[in-house]
């Protein structure tokens, strides 16, 4: 080992400021070789006699016995570089934080290994939709997961996939209605739109329709010819007479016009 690195026992007294403090002691007797670490802010090693060691910190005190012992390895000296607490980083959602240290390796200098935020031990933060395969019918979704301390992460789930409803997201003013009206456009998906309109008042009803004062909350259409609905009734509306169904163009049509119709609507009136 180099000679600019090795402590005789002879020196009575050796400051040493480290946070990690790596000492080793070679016992003459065989050949095994015992590390001893600590952890100090600022210490003082002192030679107590001709076969022991001690290193002592705030009223405490650590022996380190030996028949002969040689201080091969200390550093006086701590890099420039601060440590981070913990407390001052505001790592992501899952991941956790690593606390910085100062590294001595048996050849100095020491080097400082900063405080940063890794993966955190259950490795949520890598489970995405990207790497999540869902059943048919189904797609996957981030949905927030109740935890203790906010932010809470979110994790995939599997949820039925359900055709895209803009009345959902619409608020229509009071005495209208929201219907879903299918576009035309250059590039497909061509995803329908919201329309707010006035529902007719009885006897201004549309052909094959018919006035119904306890309407259905599920009309028959095109793609649900026999939907399965609650009991309660609906406000009053024009709905399409029995035998006749909903199609895409807002139309109550016969069954064997919505088999010949492609433009099919796939929300029920």
């Amino acid at each position: 080992m180099a000679a600019e690195i090795m402590r005789r026992a002879s020196d009575v007294e050796q400051p040493v400021n480290l946070l990690v403090a790596t000492l080793t002691l070679f016992a003459p007797s065989n050949a095994l070789s015992m590390f001893v670490s600590v952890k100090v802010a600022s210490s003082v090693m002192r030679r107590t006699n001709a076969s022991q060691w001690t290193i002592a910190q705030k009223g405490m005190a650590m022996k380190l016995p030996s028949r002969s012992p040689v201080v091969l390895l200390f550093s006086a000296s701590l890099p420039p570089h601060r440590i981070k607490l913990c407390s001052e980083m505001n790592c992501p959602p899952g991941t956790v934080c690593e606390l910085g240290r100062v590294i001595c390796p048996f050849v100095p200098p020491c080097f400082t290994r900063p405080t940063q935020c890794g993966p955190s031990a259950t490795g949520e933060s890598s489970i995405t939709c990207a790497n999540v395969r869902c059943r048919g019918g189904t797609v996957c979704k981030m949905v927030d997961v109740v935890c203790k301390k906010a932010p809470c992460p979110q994790r995939p789930q599997c949820v039925p996939d359900e055709p895209f409803n803009p009345c959902a997201a619409t608020t229509c003013p009071v005495g209208s209605e929201c219907r879903v009206k299918q576009v035309q456009c250059i590039r497909a998906p061509c995803n329908p739109i919201a329309e707010c309109y006035t529902p007719p008042q009885s006897g201004q009803c549309g052909k094959f329709e018919t006035y119904r004062s306890c309407a259905s909350h599920c009309e028959p259409s095109c793609t649900n010819k026999s939907p399965i609905c609650i009991l309660s009734c609906a406000p009053p509306k024009c709905q399409c007479t029995q035998g006749f169904f909903r199609n895409a163009s807002g139309e109550c049509v016969t069954e064997a016009e919505c088999d010949g119709n492609s433009d099919t609507n796939p929300y029920s009136r």
